[in-house]
């Protein structure tokens, strides 16, 4: 006992006394991280939330990570933030009674019931979801602003006679806007990209309406119609429509913000006369300085504040001196080198001048408009060193000004080249047209394209790039095959002398005159979508046509029309779709319908939108009458049965045949409102909704190779090929290499998660749309246009899309994959600048695989964040000369690999970018590189894309050693999905909290602590 009291007679009190202190501020701290110590919970009722996700964001929110919920704790929180969670139940909303504002977007939710008479709610945000059903939304009484975008609505008639006030229901299926007439206090409307929308006389419920903001960007109307009616519009958006005659939109003169971007319009000077325009953005638009400088002339537009006029091929900006209240210019992506005109501007605070070809911006640094809050951005042009150093003395009073870090040396003056171009030259006036050409002859952006370099061009696809002048297409004089859908075409006499032509494609363009194709003996004519009013085509070569389709057109002259149609010999494909004066089939007499002629005789045929009554003459074709499979497909037959007799429907189930009956009783003829997507000839599906296919016996499968593929790669028999729960628990499967052309019947495996079907003959997607599951999809090497449905996939984590026929990233956004994708590989798909833009809305990509394509920016990386800890970017064998955009990511770092190898990179990117990120742990690949075909590429590690939490290759069951799990950021040493009992007893729920590297480090220092007293006693 004595011996005791000595040492504690000895010893300091203080260091007895700092231990028992580190003791319970260690209890402390597990008391606040794992909640082992129960709280005392507020009164009230426990609350408990069927989806997980959605938990878990509540208790971020309420700053409550453990332990039961309780409704009070839920009672004055106004406002939710749910936004990309994965979320697919709402059920628990009901505990929010105050709740004013709900940010929900891009998660998975279907079912708005939860909703249902919540008393508080005015606000909805919904986007990017899985929503069809609106009725709940009637149920919610104090309901002011909804956000829809991106869903899957077609019918607004629940939102009848509501009080919303602002309504966005952008991409979308709706059709019928005839709901929104008794919406009295709409204000607010936005229904841009519905493709069901296909007509100005879709838009008429809008008459007088009171819509004050209309959002129509990218509709297929070709008019403005009822919009000139709205007088309250203050805002307007017609982007990238089809209208190509904005007269009368000088009546709506209270009209302070218009887009009109991409429009092909001969006459702009009726917005001239718009008094009160404060906002007009007239971008993808090659302006001349003649035709920008007539329309902002002096004395016009003199209450502007923004102009937006980006892609507008502008070289000469002293228009901008006619602004004087100008507050902000957004004139990216142009030819401007002389930027002076703006010096003056006195109002200016905002200035986007990104990519254009400036050197000098030291007049900034006497703007006065320039101050704290202004916005200046001018990277991506070759500024000198002076012009760096105004900008940095620009940022350092205040202005956030983004400019390149290094300049760039002037160049050595280069001769003047000879402005007369050479005799052979090939010259196109559209720079999109042009810029195709040479893609398709494989020339460079610089120097003249000559004859001998189009001369073996026999195949030209130029879809969706906005071209609106094929002129110096006659001097292709090969060519057999042309694509121009989705342009802006009005002119196709360049292609009268196209005598080698035999399949032209020019659907959803503005043309009305087809008479230029009068002497061409064409085989394959698609001009659906556009205003032709007269089949004006040549008596003497309508018997080489087997494939036409006029649907959707303006044709007002039925024996004009009947007897052109007459005279089609050989005819296979015929699409009629919309088109008015078809009231009867007077022509089935003739050698349409002769089974004699032909190789095939008639198998396709889409009357839909028409006013036929008869098809009493179908019945002699065997095709119909006995199924007779052509090309590998079942004929189809598409038809309103409204408009049939009752001889005639019986007559339409006795064909062995497809069919697709579109039913409307008030709208048998030109204003049936179905979609333009029925248009068959392109090989779309026929349903609506693409579904299970017809079960006739046999399998689900229409093409033998799928069949084939799937029984050696699964194990099935035949019969099993019918047997829905057999193919329902298959999630994973490679069909590539197997020479399928046709997926129809892949939507019965409705749980696959990973799909390979490269390497195959496949041009349609849409059969995988019904499969939600997808995580991994590999589409490589096949003849596919259409990639826009890939959108829509909300767990889509990798996605190989290389060498198809669409190389147009920009189809992948504007869904879900902006929050899912993680890896996009583009191997050897010409990819190009414009297109690379679109990868800002791909943001939680981690890795981009692009080499061998005409990449030659990346400041469109800039702004992904989510490269660190093994992402990877491969550039490898484009045309990138610099990587100062890089240099301002700070995501680009440790573990990220940068393969940027065979590239004319500049001195800079080399000495001083590639060594600075190699300071922040990337590893650059400027040499010999690890990846050479694009077969590495695609078989990366399977396991990376399956983990569903972790960042780090492995198994995603929870049990394993990660090093960081994905949303924690706690950067727990291992993830351990359930509690041993031990730990249970001792009170640790969550035996992660133990794991964390900050608990261990306070659990070592109280050890040392102790053993330190312990060695204080032995030494006594």
């Amino acid at each position: 006992m004595d011996h005791y009291m000595n040492i504690f007679n000895t010893y300091d009190k203080n260091i007895i006394t700092f231990v028992f202190f580190a003791l319970f501020s260690l209890l402390l701290f597990f008391h606040m991280h794992t909640g082992s110590i129960v709280h005392a919970q507020p009164s009230g009722e426990v609350v408990n939330f069927p989806d997980r996700q959605f938990e878990i964001a509540v208790r971020e929110q309420i700053g409550k990570m453990s332990g039961t919920i309780d409704s009070s704790e839920l009672m004055f929180l106004d406002e939710l933030e749910l936004e990309s969670r994965g979320i697919r139940d709402l059920t628990g909303i009901e505990y929010f009674p105050n709740l004013d504002n709900l940010r929900a977007s891009n998660n998975n939710i279907t079912d708005l019931s939860p909703l249902i008479g919540h008393p508080s709610i005015r606000i909805v945000n919904l986007g990017d979801n899985l929503i069809s059903d609106l009725s709940p939304l009637a149920q919610i009484p104090n309901l002011e602003w909804v956000y829809l975008w991106n869903n899957r609505i077609s019918d607004l008639s629940p939102l009848k006679g509501t009080q919303i006030r602002t309504l966005y229901l952008n991409n979308n299926m709706v059709s019928d806007l005839s709901p929104i007439a008794e919406m009295n206090r709409l204000e607010d409307l936005g229904i841009s990209e519905n493709p069901s929308i296909n007509n100005v006389e879709m838009l008429q419920p809008l008459t007088n309406s009171t819509i004050e903001r209309l959002d129509l960007d990218g509709l297929r109307i070709r008019s403005l119609g009822p919009i000139t009616t709205m007088l309250n519009l203050k805002r307007l958006d017609i982007n990238g429509t089809q209208i190509t005659d904005i007269a009368g939109i000088d009546k709506l003169t209270g009209l302070e913000d218009l887009s009109i971007s991409g429009l092909r319009l001969n006459d702009y000077s009726p917005i001239k006369n718009l008094p009160f325009l404060e906002w007009l953005s007239i971008s993808n638009t090659n302006w001349t300085t003649e035709q920008i400088n007539n329309l902002v002339s002096p004395g016009s537009f003199q209450y502007l504040k923004g102009l937006t006029c980006y892609q507008c091929n502008l070289t000469d900006i002293s228009f901008v001196k006619n602004l004087p209240y100008i507050e902000r210019l957004e004139l990216f992506d142009n030819k401007i080198s002389d930027i002076s005109p703006v010096y003056d501007l006195q109002y200016l605070n905002s200035l986007t001048l990104e990519r254009n070809q400036i050197r000098d911006i030291t007049g900034f640094a006497e703007m006065i408009g320039f101050g704290y809050d202004s916005y200046i951005r001018v990277y991506d042009n070759p500024l000198t060193a002076e012009s760096i150093e105004v900008a940095r003395n620009m940022e350092s009073r205040g202005v956030f000004i983004e400019y390149p870090q290094f300049a760039t040396p002037t160049p050595t003056p280069l001769p003047t080249p000879t402005p007369t171009p050479p005799a052979n030259a090939v010259l196109f006036n559209d720079y999109n047209l042009e810029k195709g050409i040479r893609k398709e002859a494989g020339l460079g952006q610089n120097g003249y394209i000559l004859r001998k370099d189009v001369a073996e061009i026999t195949r030209l696809e130029l879809d969706n790039l906005s071209i609106y002048d094929i002129s110096g297409i006659e001097q292709l004089p090969n060519l057999t095959n042309l694509r121009l859908p989705n342009n802006n075409i009005t002119d196709i006499s360049p292609l009268k002398n196209a005598k080698k032509l035999k399949k032209l494609k020019l659907n959803n363009n503005s043309i009305r005159d087809l008479s230029p194709l009068y002497e061409l003996k064409l085989e394959k004519i698609d001009v659906f979508g556009n205003n032709i009013s007269d089949l004006n085509l040549n008596p003497a070569n309508l018997k080489h046509i087997i494939d036409l389709n006029i649907g959707d057109n303006n044709f007002n002259d039925a024996n004009q029309l009947f007897e052109v149609l007459g005279q089609l010999e050989n005819v296979q494909k015929l699409g009629l779709f919309n088109i008015e004066p078809m009231d009867n089939l007077g022509w089935m007499s003739n050698g349409v319908f002769n089974t004699d002629s032909g190789e095939e005789g008639l198998w396709r045929l889409n009357i839909i939108g028409t006013s036929i009554t008869d098809i009493s003459d179908l019945s002699s074709l065997s095709n119909f009458t006995d199924g007779i499979s052509v090309e590998g497909e079942e004929p189809r037959f598409a038809y309103n049965s409204e408009c049939l007799s009752d001889e005639s429907k019986e007559k339409v189930q006795s064909f062995k045949i497809d069919t697709n009956d579109m039913p409307d009783p008030n709208n048998c003829g030109f204003h049936n409102t179905t979609s333009s997507n029925q248009n068959f000839n392109n090989n779309q599906n026929f349903n609506n909704n693409i579904g299970f296919p017809t079960f006739n016996g046999g399998s689900f499968f229409q093409d033998p190779q799928l069949e084939q593929a799937i029984m050696q790669e699964v194990g099935f028999s035949y019969a099993m090929l019918s047997d829905l729960n057999a193919l329902s628990g298959i999630n994973s499967i490679n069909l590539s290499g197997r020479q399928i052309y046709s997926l129809e019947g892949i939507q019965t495996l409705m749980n696959l998660t990973e799909i390979d079907i490269s390497n195959n003959n496949i041009e349609d997607l849409w059969w995988l749309e019904p499969l939600y599951n997808l995580e991994h999809i590999n589409i490589s090497n096949n003849p596919i246009y259409d990639i826009g449905m890939l959108r829509n996939f909300p767990r889509l984590r990798w996605l190989d899309m290389s060498r198809i026929n669409n190389n147009n990233l920009w189809d992948l956004t504007g869904g879900n994959l902006g929050s899912s994708l993680e890896t996009l590989i583009v191997y050897q798909s010409g990819i190009d600048d414009s297109h690379m833009d679109a990868l800002t809305n791909l943001y939680n990509l981690r890795e981009f695989i692009a080499p061998e394509n005409n990449i030659s920016r990346v400041d469109s990386l800039r702004g992904l964040n989510n490269f660190a800890n093994g992402g990877q970017i491969i550039l490898s064998n484009n045309g990138i000369y610099d990587l100062g955009p890089l240099y301002d990511n700070p995501s680009l770092c440790c573990g990220l690999i940068l393969e940027i190898m065979n590239n004319p990179l500049n001195q800079n990117s080399y000495d001083n970018i590639a060594n600075e990120l190699r300071r922040r742990g990337v590893e650059v690949i400027l040499g010999e590189g690890q990846y050479t075909n694009n077969q590495n590429y695609s078989n990366q590690t399977s396991t990376t894309f399956l983990g569903t939490d972790i960042g780090y290759t492995g198994g995603g069951d929870g049990t394993s050693f990660f090093y960081e799990e994905e949303g924690n950021s706690r950067g727990f040493l291992f993830n351990v999905d359930s509690t041993p009992e031990w730990a249970t007893s001792l009170g640790l729920n969550d035996l992660n909290t133990l794991l964390d590297p900050t608990v261990i480090a306070i659990f070592g220092i109280f050890i040392t602590l102790l053993g330190t007293v312990a060695q204080m006693a032995r030494g006594r």
